[in-house]
């Protein structure tokens, strides 16, 4: 299999693990739960009757510090070991969930 250049970056490690966590967090979402988050935390409207950029916005900020932090912990080496390290971390916050 041919390398292609341009996307060689986003099967690093890092990458994987953020689409990982993104997976479940979306999957979490679309089931209308609404999973631990960042900007929960600091009292913003991520319910669904919140807006749609300021859940994105969650949703973007806590996969990258939830992937950043589990990245540091497991140290995994290969795209396989990170898509499932960001699917153990987004898991760990579903099981936080409250009904929307």
């Amino acid at each position: 299999m041919t390398e292609i250049p341009y996307f060689s970056w986003f099967l690093t490690p890092f990458p994987m693990c953020c689409l990982g966590a993104f997976m479940l967090l979306i999957l979490t979402r679309v089931q209308d739960r609404v999973p631990v988050s960042v900007l929960g935390a600091m009292n913003f409207n991520v319910g669904n009757s919140g807006k749609s950029y300021v859940i994105f916005l969650d949703l973007i900020v806590s996969t990258l510090l939830g992937s950043a932090i589990v990245f540091v912990l497991a140290e995994p080496e290969t795209a396989k070991q990170s898509i499932v390290a960001g699917l153990g971390m987004s898991g760990l916050l579903s099981t936080y969930t409250k009904d929307a």
